[in-house]
């Protein structure tokens, strides 16, 4: 049961050292989360993913460990609906003991009374994760008005705080965001969505290669200023299933310094696909970038032979 008051010994009494995670050092346990991005950039992908994996017992997402506890999810889909969802869930070849697993990720397509409809289901049912596909389709209100949007959210987090879960709002930036640099204050409507929620994450389709992604921490309370400076590349395979090729793209460089990082890594992957052509071993494409004053090892060879050429994305600008 959540507290609704505590004195400060209570709380120390609670011996709770480390907020509590879905998935390690990322997602909370509970509480509101945004999932952002520009139209077709792979959100819905992205959360559908998170809830099989949860559902169906991975022990890691991205490589990124899952702190799951009842391995069950919900999904407000509002736009996919049973035909289309039927179609994209077939697509990831599902062996038959993940298919009964999968017994436990309920969707819900109709959203007129869908609080309801969700905690109806909480009652008897507790989950890891609430995926919301797509805020706008729940709130038909104002989205300027911050007030009318906090307390809409505010139900929300009632039901994640009440029944230990997590909630995922997948949401829309701005228009003229899509060719910005990503930053939690692009959200479309007011300023109270972005309040509300304890992390802002921001999803986007590199222009030259719509096979990856880029995904962005544009606020986290409880995230080290450290994690926030990195994102993940995502690479999408044939299956709509995401896997992680990076796990350190700098974001929150000087405009000139994140540039030059960019430019020097795409001089290395064009390096690696020349001499790969040239049908060299991997330690001599090593032994000859090395001489060429390249900084590079086996391992980073053998990922740039799968790697395309990055989009050189701005930073995010300074608060």
């Amino acid at each position: 049961m959540e507290l609704t008051t505590a004195t400060a010994k209570q709380l120390i009494d609670m011996k709770i050292t480390k907020i509590p995670t879905l998935l390690e050092d990322l997602l909370p346990q509970t509480g509101l989360v945004v999932l952002s991005g520009p139209s077709e950039g792979g959100k819905s992908t992205f959360a559908r993913q998170l809830a099989i994996e949860i559902v169906i017992g991975k022990d890691k997402f991205l490589g990124i460990n899952i702190n799951a506890i009842f391995r069950r999810a919900i999904y407000v889909s509002t736009e996919d609906d049973s035909n289309a969802l039927s179609a994209l869930l077939n697509a990831y070849n599902h062996s038959e003991e993940e298919k009964v697993k999968l017994e436990n990720l309920r969707y819900i397509f109709d959203s007129e009374n869908i609080l309801e409809d969700i905690e109806k289901y909480l009652v008897k049912n507790p989950v890891d994760l609430v995926v919301v596909d797509i805020f706008t389709d729940l709130y038909s209100g104002d989205l300027n008005m911050t007030n009318k949007v906090r307390g809409f959210l505010n139900k929300f987090r009632k039901l994640s705080l009440k029944y230990k879960c997590l909630i995922l709002c997948i949401h829309h930036p701005n228009k003229r965001s899509d060719s910005e640099a990503p930053n939690k204050n692009n959200l479309l409507g007011s300023q109270g969505i972005e309040a509300k929620a304890r992390l802002v994450l921001d999803l986007r389709k590199e222009s030259a290669n719509p096979n990856y992604r880029r995904l962005y921490i544009t606020k986290g309370n409880y995230i080290s200023d450290e994690r926030k400076k990195f994102g993940l590349r995502l690479r999408m395979n044939d299956n709509q299933i995401y896997d992680v090729v990076d796990n350190e793209i700098p974001i929150r460089n000087s405009s000139a310094s994140m540039i030059d990082n960019i430019n020097k890594q795409n001089k290395k992957i064009e390096r690696v696909h020349e001499l790969n052509a040239e049908e060299k071993p991997v330690r001599e494409i090593v032994s000859i970038m090395k001489d060429e004053g390249f900084d590079i090892s086996v391992g980073s060879v053998q990922n740039y032979k799968q790697m395309e050429c990055s989009t050189v994305q701005a930073p995010i600008k300074s608060d």
